[in-house]
């Protein structure tokens, strides 16, 4: 079953909102996620994405916006857009 979540996050360590887009594909209790982050207008950064195990109907979206902000935390978000820029 995929679902999908467009929404924004703070990121702790720098205080920024990221808007974000993420599609979840659960199969039992394992849940497969992908997803973007906005850097600036027109322009999306793919994110590795993952898989959370044992999660059940009702808490896959809250497992995987977990693993999201996890993820959202180990990124240098002034150094990507820097990085496109060139």
């Amino acid at each position: 079953m995929e679902t999908k979540i467009s929404s924004e996050r703070r990121q702790a360590s720098s205080g920024k909102r990221v808007p974000f887009k993420v599609t979840i594909n659960r199969d039992g209790s394992t849940a497969m996620w992908d997803g973007e982050i906005l850097l600036r207008p027109g322009l999306w950064h793919r994110l590795r994405g993952g898989v959370v195990f044992k999660v059940e109907a009702d808490t896959v979206s809250d497992s995987v916006i977990e693993a999201f902000d996890r993820e959202l935390e180990t990124l240098d978000l002034q150094a990507l857009n820097e990085s496109y820029a060139k």
